[in-house]
């Protein structure tokens, strides 16, 4: 009985571990798409061209990235896979970018 013990207690160490490295490369994503699109500004024209072809369709990604970890920041510190406090500070800054993305896709339009 114990064998079994330990493998669920391994399983649950195993997705924990998988499921905040989820998390982190999703916030890695949304703050590099971030960065990508504040670069465009001040890209030189030929690439500035060639990355306006592409922006709107990043800008929906990231802002559909960036609503997803707000959600799973918020829902870690509840099953126990995430200390609140550093939830809380990547759901606040994934709502900055979220917003940020948000305004920026209502003006492009």
């Amino acid at each position: 009985m114990q064998h079994r013990a330990r493998w669920q207690q391994d399983g649950i160490y195993l997705l924990l571990g998988l499921t905040l490295a989820l998390a982190f490369l999703g916030v890695v994503v949304a703050v590099g798409g971030l960065l990508l699109l504040l670069l465009s500004v001040i890209a030189p024209a030929s690439l500035q061209a060639a990355i306006q072809s592409i922006s709107q369709p990043l800008q929906i990604g990231v802002l559909v990235i960036a609503l997803l970890e707000v959600i799973s920041w918020n829902l870690l510190p509840l099953i126990g896979f995430a200390p609140q406090r550093l939830a809380r500070r990547m759901a606040v800054g994934m709502a900055a970018i979220m917003l940020f993305m948000a305004v920026s896709l209502l003006f492009s339009l």
